[in-house]
């Protein structure tokens, strides 16, 4: 009985250590996207990259906001099963993290991309797979190739935090 008890406070220790660290680095990679997206608009001039997200259409910022209170809820998720799966079953940080980062960014653009698809698709009143890839598979494809290589590094550092933050818990 009492070790049922530990063995799920354990779980409940290892899902809060992968959620904290969770919202911590979608926060991180957060920062990380703007910086790509103002670097992109940097030829502009320094205030136009720093602020481009005000010159926009707002249907685009509706979507931002969409996209980052889904990027933080699937985070609190996919955190709690990484804490999880490093912590109790002791598989392999790197790629545990690196893993439920693309997990979280692909799902999170999915469901984004969802709403915007849905959204035009009521607008026109029409479907057609022009709307499918650009709604969808244009957007998935531009944020995993532009997004990759931060999705590894952010997914590294989260997962060595998880396993580090286990170390000093334990």
């Amino acid at each position: 009985m009492f070790s049922k008890q530990t063995k799920q406070m354990d779980y409940e220790i290892a899902r809060k250590i992968g959620r904290y660290s969770a919202l911590k680095f979608i926060s991180v990679g957060l920062f990380l996207a703007y910086f790509i997206m103002a670097t992109l608009v940097s030829g502009d001039g320094i205030y136009k990259a720093i602020f481009w997200i005000t010159e926009v259409h707002m249907n685009f910022i509706l979507m931002v906001i969409v996209s980052i209170i889904t990027l933080y809820v699937l985070g609190y998720l996919f955190g709690g099963l990484a804490g999880i799966d490093i912590v109790i079953k002791h598989k392999n940080f790197i790629w545990i993290g690196i893993m439920y980062s693309f997990i979280t960014v692909i799902t999170s653009v999915f469901l984004t991309c969802l709403v915007s698809f849905f959204r035009a698709t009521i607008q026109d009143q029409t479907m057609n797979e022009n709307l499918i890839v650009d709604y969808i598979f244009k957007p998935i494809f531009i944020i995993s190739v532009f997004g990759f290589v931060p999705i590894v590094i952010v997914g590294f550092l989260f997962g060595n935090q998880i396993k580090r933050r286990a170390l000093t818990q334990g």
